[in-house]
């Protein structure tokens, strides 16, 4: 899904993005209904791929999850990649029978 189809649907739901520079660590973060992403990734591709993780987020995880030592907060990120996945390569297709 193109970078910007993803924006939109996010808009829909109220999902406020925005890009600015950002430490070259962070390519992405997620609070309430807003997205921030790294304004220096270099290609749609991958911002796409953040986007996607971020819109994720915004739909699976709740609180501060940016410390990883815990085991709670690495489940929540991999929920939210698991559905960033699902969002930017469905395993089902929507498929109607003749």
């Amino acid at each position: 899904m193109p970078y910007e189809s993803l924006i939109k649907e996010a808009q829909k739901e109220h999902i406020y993005i925005y890009e600015k520079p950002l430490h070259p660590q962070i390519k992405g973060l997620q609070a309430d209904n807003v997205i921030w992403i790294n304004k220096n990734i270099p290609t749609s591709t991958e911002k796409a791929c953040i986007l996607a993780e971020e819109i994720g987020h915004y739909h699976t995880s709740y609180g501060d999850i940016l410390d990883q030592k815990d085991l709670r907060k690495r489940k929540q990120e991999l929920r939210a990649r698991q559905w960033a996945y699902e969002k930017l390569l469905p395993l089902k297709k929507n498929c109607t029978s003749s």
